[in-house]
């Protein structure tokens, strides 16, 4: 999540919006890239490549929800 293409700017204080004409922020596109990125995290474990970096990636956002 650093940084996210959606959620919230904190040195502006603003919104980072994936549509911006909506003016909200999606949970679900959140959801989406983590269920993806742990998808190639998987795939690439059971290929014996070890990526602890994503996996911290998907642990702060699913401590963050």
């Amino acid at each position: 999540m650093n940084p996210p293409a959606e959620g919230f700017n904190l040195d502006m204080g603003e919104p980072t919006l994936a549509i911006p004409r909506d003016k909200v922020v999606y949970l679900r596109s959140f959801g989406d890239d983590f269920k993806a990125l742990m998808k190639a995290y998987i795939r690439e474990h059971e290929r014996r490549r070890e990526h602890p970096d994503w996996l911290g990636w998907c642990t702060v956002f699913a401590d963050w929800l």
